[in-house]
């Protein structure tokens, strides 16, 4: 008989979780893929700017908030309504990116609060004091609960091309980023080798149709390929 080990602590959480969010969300998936091009050129240049590191999901949180700031049906959460109430749906205030991370042999999700309002370089401080905080153990509860909207990234695992992430409760949708790849593409009739990277969206179709996840997703597309529009954001 092999090992046995028990489900508790952070991993008993997650379990539930993910349980919980395939029971309650009937979920819908798109993909699309961008070139990344500009997005290499815009952050070499913002890291020669500020003198440091500026991490890519720092750049998707941005291009997620600015989007969602057009869309607010996917800034929001379904409500179930308690007994003799009718179900809502709560436009949030704010704009809180969650970013998934991985912590102590599990995965949290960590909160970039008000991130529409904060400049590429306050987010990257943000994030590092979130990543350092996962790492020491030390995040506060205002650092891994309240947020929005979830990214998740598999840029760490380079065969992964995409994926379909668990959306994280209560959270109406999550979009997966990953690795560019050099991929052979058609741009003014000629083939060219250009960084091409997948982008995963999954909504909750109780609120998000099909139609609104299309104009969602292709939104964040057109950011990720025109990252010039985030500058002043």
């Amino acid at each position: 008989m092999g090992k046995t080990i028990p489900v508790k602590g952070m991993r008993k959480i997650i379990a539930e979780r993910m349980v919980e969010s395939h029971l309650v969300s009937p979920d819908a998936v798109h993909f699309v893929q961008a070139d990344m091009t500009n997005e290499q050129e815009f952050r070499k240049k913002l890291q020669e700017q500020y003198g440091k590191k500026i991490p890519a999901i720092v750049f998707f949180a941005k291009v997620a908030a600015k989007t969602l700031s057009e869309f607010p049906y996917v800034n929001a959460s379904y409500v179930a309504g308690k007994e003799g109430e009718g179900d809502k749906i709560e436009l949030h205030d704010s704009i809180n990116v969650g970013i998934a991370v991985s912590a102590n042999n599990g995965v949290i999700v960590v909160t970039i609060r008000d991130c529409d309002k904060k400049s590429i370089a306050e987010t990257a401080d943000d994030f590092e004091r979130l990543i350092n905080g996962a790492r020491n153990n030390t995040l506060t509860m205002d650092d891994i609960t309240g947020s929005t909207f979830t990214i998740a990234s598999m840029a760490i695992v380079e065969d992964i091309v995409f994926h379909i992430p668990i959306i994280n409760q209560p959270n109406l949708a999550i979009m997966g980023v990953y690795r560019p790849r050099d991929t052979p593409v058609a741009v003014d009739g000629e083939i060219v080798i250009r960084p091409m990277m997948y982008v995963s969206l999954v909504t909750d179709h109780r609120v998000i149709d099909g139609v609104m996840t299309g104009e969602f997703i292709a939104r964040l597309k057109y950011y990720i390929q025109h990252p010039q529009e985030l500058e002043n954001c």
